[in-house]
């Protein structure tokens, strides 16, 4: 609420103190789950008038005062006045969203046909419960302001201090078209790419991952949006030493690219939830291989354990054999002993030489 009351506060001056003209430019960029435009200015109008004429159902400032937001109009200044007019005038647009989507989910499954008459009678001045304004007003008011703090988080005012509010990300998933456990799905979707909540996704898993959500899902990311996804890229990993995203910083990202996706962020969101199951899957299969091919590599290693044993066996038989067949001796010739065959000299020749037959021939 604090987030909301300081970006009101920077946009009423420049809005010439217009609660229409200020309303319309907050909602402007507001999406629905379909990617439509989800308040048109006749709507906007029509409670703006609701508004300043006091019309607004008691639960809508019940709802801002279970919120902490409170107004004394007695000696208030006009920037107040709209300020407080335009969080009553969001209020009713969330109830009217909510309405909305609720009648499309009547008219697809045809439940819920109570709720939504209870939802048409407190949009049209009707009182609700105190149970209805938990239930349906507090999610449908936190969804759509998430959703006008994002579009305008660039915004001086939401620097700093309420950049946090900006930035949180609860709300995609707060909204009656979100499944429970999307959140924790996307979650286990990060742990199973980098092994744990901690550590860093690479830019290498986050196109892995965006190629199995395009795969199996109408989202699609024009190529001339390829740059600003590695623009936000580098803008959220310039303060991380390996270059890689933080759980928080990963969630950011799938929101940017759903902007350039022109959609949603829940639907990106949902379609990184359903690749948990097939990360199971593979998952399991991998164990069934790591199995099989442990297996396989442990026949192999006993087959080789045999066969490195057999020849251990047989090698001092065939030693031996070899030796046998060296030291029997061939028809005429003579064995000689093979350690004196090295170091044994030739025999001198007893020949008479030249000189002495000389000198023998000349005595006689």
């Amino acid at each position: 609420m604090l987030a909301l009351t300081a970006l009101l506060k920077e946009n009423v001056p420049t809005h010439n103190f217009d609660l229409p003209e200020l309303v319309e430019d907050l909602m402007r960029t507001v999406i629905t789950v379909e990617g439509h435009e989800a308040f048109s200015k006749e709507q906007i109008a029509e409670a703006c008038k609701r508004v300043q004429k006091g019309c607004a159902p008691c639960q809508v400032k019940a709802l801002l005062k279970d919120l902490g937001h409170v107004h004394e109009p007695s000696g208030a200044s006009l920037s107040k006045v709209l300020i407080h007019q335009s969080v009553e005038v969001i209020t009713l647009l969330s109830l009217r969203w909510y309405t909305t989507f609720m009648k499309c989910m009547v008219s697809s499954d045809g439940e819920h046909e109570g709720m939504v008459q209870c939802l048409a009678d407190a949009e049209g001045g009707h009182e609700m419960s105190d149970y209805q304004r938990r239930i349906w007003l507090a999610p449908a008011f936190s969804c759509l302001v998430g959703q006008i703090l994002w579009r305008h988080r660039s915004s001086l005012s939401l620097q700093d201090y309420h950049q946090a509010a900006a930035e949180n990300l609860r709300w995609i998933c707060m909204g009656p078209a979100a499944e429970e456990d999307t959140m924790e799905k996307v979650n286990l979707v990060f742990q199973a790419f980098t092994g744990s909540e901690s550590d860093y996704m690479t830019m290498g898993q986050w196109r892995k991952l965006l190629d199995m959500v395009t795969a199996t899902t109408d989202l699609r990311l024009p190529l001339h949006q390829y740059d600003p996804v590695r623009s936000f890229w580098s803008e959220l990993t310039s303060n991380n030493s390996n270059g890689g995203l933080k759980k928080k910083q990963f969630k950011i990202m799938l929101a940017k690219t759903a902007d350039l996706m022109a959609t949603h962020p829940l639907a990106l969101f949902q379609g990184v939830a359903a690749q948990l199951s097939v990360l199971k899957v593979q998952k399991k299969d991998d164990e069934v291989n790591v199995e099989h091919g442990s297996a396989v590599s442990d026949n192999h290693l006993r087959k080789a354990i045999l066969a490195v044993q057999f020849i251990n066996r047989t090698r001092p038989e065939r030693a031996g054999s070899k030796e046998r067949a060296g030291s029997k001796e061939k028809p005429g010739v003579k064995e000689m002993p093979m350690g004196r065959t090295a170091t044994k000299e030739r025999p001198v020749s007893r020949t008479p030489s030249t000189e002495q037959t000389v000198s023998k021939k000349s005595s006689h």
